[in-house]
């Protein structure tokens, strides 16, 4: 049986040589990943070693824009089953957040329309992003370095629009998507990195503004509260994963472009 728990001796001073890995797997990561994470900090990468969440806050030059925000966290759980863990709509679902595949099974970028039901009085939100691995970043490392990453895509609310007039979209009616706002920024990605000892790196950065009357600044605050309860989650799902990604469960493409076995 696995023990999900922090290692022993978390708090003591992690070993220079998991340190120097953890710092040239960044450093590969950031050379060819399409949103590049934050440069760590040698107390930073401490911290990680350590078993500890590490939030980071981009600065901006205006207050008002967008931050990004990246979460890090060290896990003991199998590289595939975290993978699996945030990929599988099924372990993922949220009951604020509809989504609808607009793109056809196996087509890359996949396209996504995704309806954020808000609480009142705030209007929902909605958009539709391109979703797609980094595959030559996984080639490259040996398969070590996973990014999976999204963008808006400009002009797709039109397909999304359409696919709720024909009542295709769950608990999403024509009104509701009338009524709805689109955001100007929403942007990022998960991410693996595989150590040599056999743990993983879990991550997420996301840049992103709601819009309406809602702050960006308010934004990226709440999503800096709720990373350690995102992250964690992830892990604690990725316990699920063996029995529920069984052999008659389809299969998801993995971050080099082949299907996780």
């Amino acid at each position: 049986m696995l023990l999900w728990a922090q290692p022993a001796g978390a708090d003591s001073a992690p070993p220079a040589d998991l340190i120097q890995q953890l710092a040239d797997l960044f450093g590969d990561y950031n050379r060819g990943a399409y949103f590049p994470l934050p440069e760590l900090s040698e107390r930073q990468l401490q911290r990680l070693a350590r078993g500890k969440i590490l939030r980071i806050r981009d600065s901006v030059s205006s207050p008002e824009g967008p931050q990004r925000i990246t979460g890090l966290l060290l896990c003991e759980a199998p590289f595939e089953d975290l993978w699996v863990a945030f990929r599988d709509t099924h372990l993922t679902s949220l009951p604020v957040l509809t989504e609808y595949r607009l793109s056809e099974d196996g087509e890359w970028p996949s396209r996504w329309y995704q309806f954020f039901h808000m609480p009142g009085p705030f209007a929902d939100r909605h958009w539709v992003i391109a979703v797609d691995d980094n595959i030559p970043l996984a080639r490259s490392s040996g398969n070590r370095l996973w990014e999976h990453y999204w963008s808006l895509l400009k002009g797709g609310l039109t397909e999304g629009l359409d696919r709720v007039a024909a009542g295709r979209v769950p608990r999403v009616l024509p009104q509701m998507a009338k009524e709805a706002i689109r955001p100007g920024t929403n942007e990022g990605a998960w991410l693996l990195i595989r150590l040599n000892d056999g743990r993983s790196v879990l991550g997420y950065t996301v840049r992103a503004s709601i819009g309406g009357r809602v702050p960006d600044r308010l934004v990226s605050t709440y999503s800096m509260m709720t990373l350690a309860k995102l992250l964690r989650g992830v892990a604690a799902t990725a316990r699920r994963v063996p029995e529920h990604y069984d052999a008659q469960h389809s299969r998801i493409r993995g971050g080099g472009g082949e299907p996780v076995p």
